[in-house]
């Protein structure tokens, strides 16, 4: 998993652009956050933590009508974890991260 990136999938049901969620991936060891990218690629400091991914609607631009949403509420979120502990993987990470520049 170490090297290998990881990308979640929004349906294309939740009327909103992939790319404008606000994403939020973390260790549950310590609930550090590690990445407010889509993507994330484990790096060594993950190993034997699992992770957690936090996917929030894209922001409104006024306040007033973000807070009578509820884009930032929990209950707005969807909330994935990852029933794995990250660890180094049988697999080559060099051969994987030219594959995964050739993806992005």
């Amino acid at each position: 998993l170490v090297g290998l990136p990881l990308i979640p999938v929004v349906q294309e049901s939740c009327f909103c652009d992939p790319e404008a969620v606000r994403w939020e991936w973390q260790r549950e060891v310590d609930g550090t956050i590690v990445s407010r990218e889509r993507r994330y690629i484990p790096t060594e400091a993950d190993i034997g933590s699992p992770l957690k991914v936090v996917a929030r609607p894209p922001p409104i631009g006024d306040e007033a009508e973000a807070k009578l949403a509820g884009v930032d509420e929990d209950s707005s979120a969807a909330l994935f974890k990852f029933e794995f502990e990250v660890d180094r993987g049988p697999w080559d990470v060099a051969c994987s991260r030219a594959r995964s520049a050739e993806l992005q």
